[in-house]
């Protein structure tokens, strides 16, 4: 039995001494890290962005960065991925090209799921994955 407890994101920012954010991008989640969320975090903490760019207020990011306030950031998306020049400049950012899910594992399971598509699609069977 696992011993967590359910907590509120505010309190969640607040204590986190890493917080890794892996949400889908929706209304709900655009900019869920924001000018607000991130004066909530605690101080030095450092971010980690492997879902989608637009989670986080890239502008408020930096100001948090520039400040002192936040630790640093890992970013393996960013909110405009074709601007790759963000003002990140000598910040403690490491910012990798939408690569943090390749992995020699990840690669089989796709290249698994691909063929099984296409050998469900070619014996005529209904597709139960959305590509």
């Amino acid at each position: 039995e696992l011993d967590f407890t359910y907590t509120s994101l505010e309190t969640l920012l607040r204590k986190s001494d890493f917080v890794s954010l892996n949400v889908s991008l929706t209304e709900a989640t655009h900019h869920l890290i924001n000018a607000a969320s991130l004066a909530n975090m605690k101080p030095g903490a450092i971010l980690v962005n492997t879902s989608r760019g637009p989670v986080v207020d890239t502008r408020a990011l930096i100001d948090s960065l520039r400040s002192g306030h936040l630790g640093g950031a890992g970013l393996d998306v960013l909110e405009d991925e074709r601007d790759t020049f963000h003002d990140f400049g000598d910040l403690n950012v490491i910012v990798t090209p939408h690569l943090g899910w390749y992995t020699d594992g990840a690669v089989s399971r796709i290249l698994n799921i691909t063929f099984d598509i296409l050998s469900s699609f070619k014996r005529g069977e209904i597709i139960h994955r959305a590509i």
